[in-house]
């Protein structure tokens, strides 16, 4: 058992945790080492941020801390962060602990631990969707840090302190092993989860999940262990390992879906209430790159976990753990998003008719007669009158899903020529719910996920 002060002696990629800076100041919090042994044999939390601003960083320090005083949080937090992605130049670190550090009160200097780190691979700048390797890297920070329950969190700044406390506690008092978000979302947000994830997944698996590739997360570590060993295997026991599915993607680029993972495996998965959540595209990286690599995964994972979707009865594969927090607000949509543009959806439009004009051939070898027809007459028609049925649009996702399984198509092109087909559906979709009162959006989102469910 090492002395407190040795724990804070150690370099960058160790636990740094202290209420002053200067170490002595936090020996003399900690009155016996068995008040610290007591504080780290303590369920602990690891919370791990893809990225983040000293500014960030200081409110979620803040933030944490008002948890860990109001007992809705563990008297055990570890705080990581990768020093590349949040701080800018090395160089910065020494400083930014400083401040930090400066902000952690005395007595509560053994609760909440600072943890920056640097990523133990080449990995791209961390962004959702989540990689194989984030997991990776997140299950080493457990080990290292050893927590009980983590908590993944989106490199965005707006989840909201009490948020991240609800999650934590589906894993922590619940007993859950994988809390998902049901995010406050605008009607014209996450319009790639509303046509495809949510809708496609909830018939596939037959669990509605309103959020399967959500930014923030909370895990048990038996859970997030599990996901270790999927990825490394180069056989977890069925027919493809995580890092073997045949991706256009470099492995570390491979998205992991804990989710589906969960349902298949039967671990116990609890969706929670949160509130709104504002997302940007990366700057390294374009819608047309980022859709793709969504598709490529999808299907992969669709793919992956045949054996289970295919059964004519499904086995109950979620334990629901019936946890459900709110802070007591509504949680009505969010409609403070701004409508889209009449440029956007045309330009939208513009895509769609292009690709009916020159990918004609390629959709031909993964789509239906049928579906192509009905392509044709849509490509035909006004633009005033476009409209794409929900039915055609569910038959065309689940058609290039089996193109995918089937190989009749280059796998590597048919997440690509899906995406201009994604545009006429997003088009159609926004210029249906523009003027839609609120009262009946959830009702149109309830009727495109029934046109993804068998009769």
């Amino acid at each position: 058992f090492r002395s407190w002060f040795e724990l804070q002696s150690q370099p960058a990629e160790h636990p740094v945790s202290f209420g002053s800076p200067v170490a002595e100041e936090a020996l003399a919090v900690a009155e016996t080492s068995s008040q610290i042994a007591s504080v780290l044999e303590a369920p602990r939390l690891l919370v791990s941020l893809l990225s983040a601003t000293p500014e960030s960083l200081l409110a979620t320090v803040q933030a944490l801390l008002r948890e860990i005083e109001n007992k809705t949080l563990p008297a055990g937090v570890t705080l990581a962060y990768p020093l590349a992605h949040s701080v800018g130049p090395a160089g910065d670190s020494a400083s930014l602990m400083e401040m930090l550090a400066a902000a952690i009160p005395a007595d509560l200097a053994p609760s909440l631990e600072l943890a920056p780190y640097s990523p133990s691979s080449d990995m791209l700048p961390p962004a959702w969707p989540h990689s194989v390797q984030s997991f990776l890297e997140l299950e080493r920070l457990a080990e290292a840090h050893h927590a009980t329950a983590v908590m993944l969190s989106g490199a965005e700044e707006d989840l909201h302190s009490s948020d991240r406390t609800a999650l934590a506690e589906a894993i922590m008092h619940a007993g859950c092993d994988l809390a998902m978000p049901v995010y406050r979302a605008g009607r014209y947000q996450g319009l790639v989860n509303t046509g495809i994830l949510h809708p496609f997944m909830g018939a596939l698996y037959d669990v509605d999940i309103r959020y399967p590739l959500a930014a923030d997360i909370a895990l048990s570590t038996r859970f997030l262990h599990h996901l270790g060993s999927v990825a490394r295997s180069p056989n977890s026991g069925r027919r493809d390992s995580i890092l073997g599915l045949g991706f256009s993607s470099a492995p570390d680029e491979m998205i992991l879906w804990p989710a589906a993972e969960a349902i298949v495996q039967g671990f116990r998965l609890a969706e929670v209430q949160v509130g709104a959540r504002h997302f940007h595209l990366p700057a390294s990286i374009g819608f047309t790159e980022l859709m793709t690599r969504i598709l490529d995964s999808l299907f992969a994972e669709t793919d992956r976990s045949a054996g289970y979707w295919q059964r004519s009865l499904l086995p109950p594969g979620v334990m629901n753990c019936n946890h459900q927090i709110t802070d007591g607000t509504a949680r009505h949509p969010d409609d403070s998003d701004l409508p889209p543009r009449p440029e956007d959806i045309s330009t939208m439009l513009d895509s769609f008719m292009l690709a009916t004009a020159h990918l004609q051939e390629l959709w031909s070898q993964a789509l239906s007669p049928g579906t192509m027809l009905a392509l044709k007459r849509l490509g035909e028609s006004s633009r005033d009158s476009f409209s794409m049925p929900d039915t055609l649009w569910a038959r065309i996702v689940y058609e290039s899903v089996a193109a995918y399984h089937n190989r009749s198509v280059n796998r590597q092109h048919i997440s690509g020529a899906l995406v201009p087909l994604y545009y006429g559906w997003a088009a159609s979709y926004l210029k249906q719910i523009l003027n839609l009162p609120a009262d009946q959006l959830e009702r149109r989102h309830a009727n495109l996920s029934n046109a993804f469910k068998p009769n």
